[in-house]
């Protein structure tokens, strides 16, 4: 496997509480994020930075709004983990908060969107 490329079950460490959502990278450079409805709740992209480094950015739409994710992720030695900042923008772009956030993940063995809950 091209790493990062696949899917992965990762844990959401956000100020509130955790998550469980699934992400998948593409070989085109194209990303996604599952939070439980079997179709992907967000989209984005990402790149290599370097030997077991990449980055990502996914973007899902709220009603009135959006939650932006910057993350720069690592090879682990059974996944990966990365960090950044989430972003919750209004409809007319303006920033409402933000908050750093964690994301610990393990390659995914079932199907997309199966296994994905919260505890937030």
């Amino acid at each position: 496997m091209n790493w990062p490329m696949g899917m992965w079950s990762a844990t959401v460490d956000l100020p509130h509480g955790t998550a469980t959502v699934e992400l998948g990278f593409f070989g085109d450079g194209t990303a996604a994020v599952w939070t439980g409805t079997g179709t992907a709740s967000g989209t984005g992209t990402w790149t290599s930075t370097g030997a077991g480094r990449f980055a990502y950015r996914l973007v899902e739409p709220l009603p009135g709004g959006c939650v932006v994710v910057n993350q720069s992720g690592r090879h682990a030695e059974d996944g990966f983990s990365s960090s950044g900042t989430t972003q919750v923008f209004d409809h007319s772009g303006h920033l409402e908060r933000w908050s750093a956030t964690r994301v610990d993940a393990v390659p995914l063995r079932t199907r997309p969107g199966a296994g994905v809950r919260s505890t937030a």
